[in-house]
């Protein structure tokens, strides 16, 4: 009796976790009315939802009432058609699905032969009848025109209302630079929540995240701020979803070289010179088919390497520092903080069938900071997580991050001709 007890408690668990991960999935829905010219509804109408990426294409018919329900469909452009004997076939070439919302596409159809077809150019108006949430998406193409100085896709968020950002160190320094915090409606940004491709990426000790992604590579960018939203977990500070960009039929791609040094920007009053600073960022993204409507693939790398510098004065000795007994700073010195920054994405997509798609992601977030401040602080912070995202469209996400976090010695001298090896 006692065997069985545990393993109806364990059926229990897995089955809440089954139904936590399926309200998690980065999706939306396709919903619809099907009727006559009278008003009437028209009963099991063929539908058909074509995914205008990578051609998959999805049949259903609709209920005897009409009403038609796909869901479970990843954010993108579908064309949707809808047939009946008797009738014209009613199409609309461009419906944009968004993660967690309903498209309501209802079609009342003309009197014809099916031949004919009748085009709506109007967009389906964007619903969300499930939850009370108060959300703001961006999309890839206005991720590309918005200027992000530092790259940080978490930067994103501060186009909404009601949203700042602040540096991952104001929470935890060995987060310094290179992650960012999330901070909504004034509340300190520990408890709000941030997924991939539907997998919580947030650092449950002190917040923030334990991977970064490069903004090359999201498709979708979403911020929820209301309370208790189920689709990102359950949290009271909002929450930040994340889609990612996949392949589809047609080769696209870009790449881009950035370089800003210490003449792009002005000088300080109170300093006789501009602060030093080179910053470079280099970066690729190219996407397409191996094999035409099944198989898919997405490329992103990115580099960035910056040479900042602190500037400080101070009358003390470093004994423990090579030169330290002569190196004085009572006229003003400055201090090195580099900062490096690699990461890469590679994402393959599968139309299993037409209702079965899957994917895998694999990324590699590596950074390194740290340095340049008073008293001397001769340590650098070395991240690298690597993850792992499988995915199903039933849906299922699985995910893995390995994260080592290191504090080793970065130099020993505190003055600008302190470099890293491997930056």
């Amino acid at each position: 009796m006692c065997c069985m007890k545990r393993m109806v408690v364990g059926l229990i668990v897995v089955l809440a976790t089954a139904v936590l991960t399926l309200a998690q999935a980065p999706i939306g829905s396709i919903e619809g009315t099907v009727t006559d010219p009278t008003g009437a509804v028209i009963p099991f109408a063929r539908i058909t939802i074509t995914e205008l990426a990578t051609g998959r294409v999805i049949s259903l018919g609709s209920t005897s009432a009409g009403i038609y329900v796909a869901r479970a469909l990843p954010p993108g452009r579908y064309k949707v058609e809808i047939a009946a004997r008797r009738f014209r076939t009613f199409m609309i070439p461009e419906v944009v699905v968004e993660a967690g919302k309903v498209v309501e596409a209802s079609a009342q159809l003309e009197l014809g032969a099916a031949t004919q077809t009748v085009e709506v150019s109007a967009s389906p108006v964007q619903v969300n009848t499930s939850t009370a949430t108060v959300a703001g998406v961006i999309t890839a193409a206005q991720i590309d025109d918005l200027p992000l100085n530092a790259r940080n896709f978490l930067d994103l968020a501060i186009v909404e209302p009601g949203v700042q950002i602040a540096d991952g160190g104001s929470i935890d320094p060995t987060k310094s630079a290179t992650y960012r915090t999330v901070q909504i409606q004034g509340r300190s940004g520990t408890g709000t929540r941030v997924q991939i491709d539907g997998i919580d990426v947030t650092d449950e000790t002190v917040g923030t995240t334990v991977a970064n992604i490069s903004a090359d590579a999201v498709q979708e960018f979403e911020l929820s701020q209301s309370t208790l939203d189920l689709s990102t977990s359950l949290t009271s500070s909002g929450a930040v979803s994340i889609i990612s960009k996949s392949g589809g039929n047609q080769f696209h791609g870009a790449g881009f070289w950035f370089y800003r040094n210490q003449d792009m920007g002005a000088r300080l009053d109170f300093n006789p010179q501009a602060v030093p600073f080179h910053r470079t960022q280099v970066g690729y993204q190219v996407g397409g088919p191996i094999k035409k409507d099944t198989l898919f693939f997405f490329s992103n790398w990115e580099r960035t390497y910056q040479q900042a510098q602190n500037s400080y004065t101070s009358d003390q000795n470093f004994p423990n520092i090579p030169f330290g007994s002569t190196h004085n700073c009572t006229t003003g010195c400055f201090a090195g903080v580099p900062l490096g920054i690699r990461m890469f994405d590679e994402r393959i997509d599968w139309n299993a069938r037409s209702n079965v798609r899957t994917f895998f992601r694999f990324g590699q977030d590596w950074n390194v900071s740290g340095g340049g401040s008073i008293p001397v602080s001769p340590f650098q912070n070395k991240d690298q997580t690597n993850m792992l995202v499988a995915g199903l469209d039933l849906p299922f996400r699985i995910g893995l991050f390995p994260q080592p976090d290191r504090q080793p010695e970065l130099c020993r001298l505190p003055i600008p001709d302190c470099r890293w090896n491997g930056v």
